[in-house]
């Protein structure tokens, strides 16, 4: 049998997990989060062919997931981040593109 300090210990760290819970919920509903899907699954062109026809971005999960990171580091809080620079940082980490590591 738990004696009566191990429930009250019990009872306030249940109270801080259900605060902690309600607060992640609100940030999730207030943020706008950008992700590595935001990068692969966006249909962007990056140039025509011979054609005429559109090369759309064409990254791998691993790079958007670099361009994503890259995007975060550089960003300027006073503008945020846009579709603009997924665009960007896309276009730099996509299949054959040029990129250096920051």
């Amino acid at each position: 049998m738990k004696n009566k300090t191990e429930v009250e210990n019990y009872e306030l760290l249940l109270r801080e997990y259900e605060n902690l819970k309600k607060e992640f919920e609100e940030y999730k509903l207030e943020s706008i989060k950008w992700s590595v899907e935001d990068f692969t699954d966006y249909e962007y062109e990056i140039d025509v062919d011979a054609n005429d026809e559109p090369i759309l971005m064409d990254i791998t999960p691993e790079n958007a997931k670099r361009a994503l990171h890259h995007m975060i580091r550089m960003k300027d809080s006073s503008d945020g981040v846009t579709w603009s620079h997924v665009e960007y940082f896309g276009e730099l980490y996509s299949k054959g593109g040029e990129y250096e590591e920051i």
